[in-house]
């Protein structure tokens, strides 16, 4: 869902632990019609009864290599609480290049 309100973003997976999946990525039309495609995998996936989360890590051919955590959960307070770990650095000699650019972008999506 974090890709949801992108209009130049977007994964496309089955979700299960060990499946595989992308990120497509593209510059906004305007400024040109370049795309790219991040493979990632699932790596767990947790769901308890109150308490849910989920992780990913990037395979070779992302231009990011790292890992990300998101988490859910009802304390005993009845109150939501969610949580975000994100692990990246740039890979490759185009992923190092363009991470100054590519983590300010990452700010977006949570």
């Amino acid at each position: 869902k974090m890709h949801e309100s992108s209009r130049w973003s977007s994964i496309h997976t089955t979700g299960q632990p060990g499946a595989a999946l992308a990120t497509i990525a593209g510059l906004p039309p305007a400024l040109c019609l370049c795309w790219v495609v991040n493979p990632c995998r699932v790596v767990s996936k947790t769901r308890r009864r109150c308490y849910a989360a989920v992780s990913y890590a990037t395979l070779n051919g992302h231009l990011i290599a790292g890992e990300e955590l998101m988490e859910v959960w009802l304390d005993h307070a009845d109150e939501v609480s969610f949580r975000v770990s994100s692990y990246s650095r740039g890979a490759g000699w185009l992923g190092k290049a363009l991470f100054v650019f590519l983590a300010g972008t990452q700010r977006q999506f949570f």
